[in-house]
């Protein structure tokens, strides 16, 4: 079994290395490529996009050669040919939504709304979790089974996206996922899933040939939502210990970082006031690149991910769910205390409970003229306390109840999040509501958040915040000219002069108002 799979590696590498090249000279030809924006997208050049379709048509060849050549692995094919047509069925339509958003782009509910059909194909076609046991514990899911399933199968596919922001990182996720899934389908004698996730390997081996960095073929999303799905599937059917029963500490250890890394993305998003479908460079890998840069993260993470799957092997091996769950908790707790990811949306889901224990027991502070006051460094090493002081005052002397600033801009690493409100006897229908992007080089950088009472509320105290929102973009629109590519023309501010190579980038300068 073992030179067998080893000869279906070489194979689908070399099918692969052939798809690759082949659909990266297409995708430059028919305009599938990934342009440069000098906002989220700072590569130099575009880039295809074309990984997914060729990783998806080169594992299509190696198996239908295979079962075309080897009377036993056909026969294996053939006995759940149920299962492998749902697989089929499911991929073909996630690689035709990636290609989709790739070329014309579709919105996140467009997405979402395809991932799900993509996973009802494949609980229709009888994969479907109906047990799991974890840690001696056995749970009966009944009437919750198809839920559960198409929520991990769903979460699978947008974890693995949510990773795919560097050169390399998700093809060398995948393909230590996909290596580690193949010894455990043998060591539980699933040969079926030990051949599809062997096949897959092989074709990120020769996928990575052309995607570690400097990358000149990118996944897209059709690729990383692809290997998203499979190895999801793969997972549970590798864990398999009866009909419909998963040992479920093993699939939720491998998927540890995309896991972790999806988790902090929505915590983040949802109490930063943004919708869970922005785009942002705080990821796990954005923060590892600051640190260490792009080679560096690649081996740091690729080493995690070893460590954890040896262990989820271990665990297999050894018939033990706690050495797959410690070595997967040490990992997040070792990220959270270390402050190299996570801790910030750990702090930012403390001061969420903290305003909501404040608002429930109506506390009040020591010094009612400051208010409550919190704020979070969400990535980079700029100093925002100058501006957001500026507006806490503002808010303060115009007699805001609330204010909130959230800032994220991509193009120079950065993030922050703040918050500031005063206690108030008003009731809230009693109250207005204001929300004002923050824009400079024609792009949404953030937002402000004001909330007032009625009976306050004057054109004067507007017309103050306002001019002082447009100092603030006037700031934005200086940081990127001196740190991007920004043309005087897309300037925000016609007052802002045509060259500002000395302007001071960490001590803004307002106007008094």
């Amino acid at each position: 079994m073992l030179w067998a799979l080893l000869m279906i590696f070489s194979c689908s590498c070399g099918i692969s290395l052939c798809a690759n090249w082949a659909a990266r000279e297409w995708a430059r030809r028919v305009g599938l490529v990934d342009r440069p924006d000098g906002h989220r997208k700072l590569q130099n050049q575009a880039i295809p996009l074309a990984g997914g379709i060729a990783i998806f048509v080169a594992m299509l060849a190696a198996i239908a050669g295979l079962a075309a050549c080897d009377s036993y692995w056909r026969s294996i094919v053939l006995f759940h040919g149920t299962e492998a047509l749902g697989l089929l069925g499911a991929g073909s339509l996630i690689i035709l939504l990636g290609v989709l958003d790739d070329s014309v782009g579709l919105r996140g509910r467009q997405k979402l709304a395809g991932q799900l059909v993509a996973a009802a194909i494949l609980v229709a076609c009888g994969i479907c979790i109906e047990r799991i046991e974890i840690l001696g514990w056995d749970i009966e899911l009944g009437m919750l089974s198809i839920p559960f399933t198409i929520f991990w199968l769903v979460g699978a596919i947008n974890a693995l996206n949510l990773l795919d922001g560097m050169d390399g990182l998700a093809g060398t996720l995948g393909l230590i996922l996909s290596a580690a899934i193949a010894v455990m389908a043998i060591l539980n004698g699933h040969h079926t899933i030990a051949l599809i996730a062997t096949v897959l390997a092989g074709s990120l081996v020769g996928f990575l040939r052309f995607n570690l960095p400097p990358a000149s073929m990118y996944l897209g999303d059709a690729g990383s939502m692809l290997i998203g799905l499979l190895v999801g599937v793969m997972a549970i059917q590798a864990s398999l210990k009866g009909a419909g029963t998963v040992l479920m500490a093993v699939p939720i250890a491998l998927w540890t970082i995309p896991i972790f890394d999806s988790s902090a993305a929505i915590i983040r998003r949802m109490l930063t006031g943004r919708s869970i479908y922005t785009t942002d460079r705080a990821h796990l890998h954005h923060h590892l690149v600051e640190r260490m840069g792009h080679r560096m993260t690649l081996v740091c993470v690729g080493t995690v991910a070893l460590a954890i799957s040896t262990a989820a092997l271990a665990s297999v091996w050894s018939k033990n769910d706690s050495i797959a769950i410690i070595c997967a908790a040490f990992i997040v707790l070792m990220f959270v205390s270390l402050r190299v990811f996570g801790h910030s949306e750990l702090l930012l889901t403390v001061l969420r409970a903290r305003s909501l224990l404040r608002s429930i027991f109506r506390w009040q502070p020591l010094q009612t003229a400051q208010g409550w006051n919190d704020s979070v460094h969400l990535q980079g090493t700029r100093e925002w306390g100058v501006l957001w002081e500026m507006l806490t005052e503002c808010a303060a002397k115009l007699d805001f109840v609330q204010l909130r600033l959230d800032l994220n801009v991509p193009v120079l690493g950065e993030g922050y999040h703040a918050s500031w409100s005063r206690p108030t006897t008003t009731e809230g229908n009693r109250l207005w509501r204001l929300d004002l992007p923050l824009i400079a080089d024609k792009r949404v950088l953030g937002y402000v958040k004001v909330v007032g009472e009625r009976d306050a509320i004057g054109g004067h105290n507007v017309e103050q915040l306002l001019d002082l929102l447009k100092d603030v973009e006037q700031y934005l629109a200086r940081l990127l000219y001196g740190e991007a590519t920004v043309s005087p023309p897309l300037i925000v501010d016609s007052k802002l002069p045509a060259q500002v190579p000395n302007a001071d980038l960490h001590e803004p300068q307002f106007d008094q108002k």
